[in-house]
């Protein structure tokens, strides 16, 4: 699937419009490091919590063998969501709509795109939580490629979260633990019942909305001058 949308983006002209052939604006990815250290906290603390039960524990080479496996897995399927979600539909949109308007749409698409979880038997109350990270995560993910100018900072974020999430799973159910998903990991457990709070409190959300309202003021700016 993925390699034949490559093949209609190329096909129609749309590798530099989509920011697959973009070069990233150098300046605007330092706005992913925030994100990268809120990233390899997570897995920090579910580290440390795990030591601080188990001063032994440790993950056997075949454990990080299979997070090696998923992570890569989950680069590939982040490729291929973010040419269809930040490439394409994104760049559709933005004809029609004002950017930040076309960000938080396609925002809106791509989470209620994780639907098809549900409708392959996955559990409602599970599927919403998805569905609400994945608009958090779209909103982020979206102001990454306007900053940018380039689809390969979200793609890259994107991988990094999936494998992180593995990473995070992987640690816990070698401690012995249960698995939480990853959207009540991210709010806690206030808001493990409802997805909406889940949505309004996740740290994608609110960065993203801090970075789409900085761009509207950088744009703002920059035609003043």
């Amino acid at each position: 699937m993925a390699s034949v949308i490559v093949g209609a983006v190329f096909l129609i002209g749309w590798g530099r419009e989509t920011g697959l052939l973009s070069m990233p604006r150098w300046r605007a990815t330092l706005f992913t490091l925030p994100y990268i250290a809120f990233v390899l906290a997570l897995i920090f603390v579910t580290y440390g919590a795990a030591l601080l039960e188990n001063d032994d524990f440790a993950l056997t080479p075949a454990q990080w063998g299979t997070v090696g496996v998923a992570s890569f897995a989950a680069l590939i399927v982040g490729f291929f969501e973010e040419l269809l979600f930040r490439g394409v539909l994104l760049h559709g949109l933005r004809s029609k709509l004002p950017a930040i308007a076309a960000v938080l749409v396609a925002a809106v698409i791509f989470g209620l795109f994780h639907f098809v979880n549900w409708m392959g038997g996955q559990p409602l109350e599970i599927t919403l939580f998805q569905v609400s990270g994945a608009i958090g995560g779209g909103v982020f993910l979206g102001a990454l490629v306007l900053w940018t100018g380039s689809l390969w900072p979200s793609i890259i974020m994107h991988g990094l979260w999936d494998a992180a999430v593995t990473l995070d799973q992987t640690i816990t159910i070698a401690n012995g633990g249960e698995v939480a998903s990853e959207e009540t990991a991210l709010v806690g457990a206030e808001s493990a019942y409802d997805p909406l709070l889940a949505l309004v409190l996740s740290p994608e959300t609110i960065y993203g909305l801090i970075l789409l309202a900085l761009w509207a003021w950088w744009n703002k700016r920059r035609s003043a001058v």
